[in-house]
């Protein structure tokens, strides 16, 4: 069991929902198609990232914590601060615009 497997299950199991990490990794590359369509130059920041796996999320029942870049209180200035001060852009998103 990988980390995401282990994360999903522990989310279900605590919020005793059933979902599948398949549907919702489908429904997150959706997402993230439609975002990078969408954006000007298709590079997304960390925030517009932590955006759509939020709405994605919400929409299964989830709360935005479960989104590892925002897993203190699931608000999206932890995705700039998590990974934009911390552990510098080019660890979590090399090519990802510095805003």
């Amino acid at each position: 069991m990988d980390f995401a497997e282990d994360r999903s299950l522990s989310l279900s199991l605590s919020l005793s929902l059933s979902l599948s990490l398949e549907e919702v990794s489908k429904e997150i590359a959706r997402a993230h198609a439609r975002a990078t369509e969408s954006d000007q130059d298709g590079l997304l920041t960390p925030r517009e990232i932590a955006d759509y796996h939020h709405e994605v999320f919400r929409n299964y029942g989830l709360p935005a914590r479960a989104f590892g870049g925002t897993p203190v209180f699931g608000l999206l200035w932890e995705a700039d601060y998590n990974f934009g001060s911390v552990l510098s852009y080019e660890y979590w998103c090399v090519g990802c615009p510095e805003e």
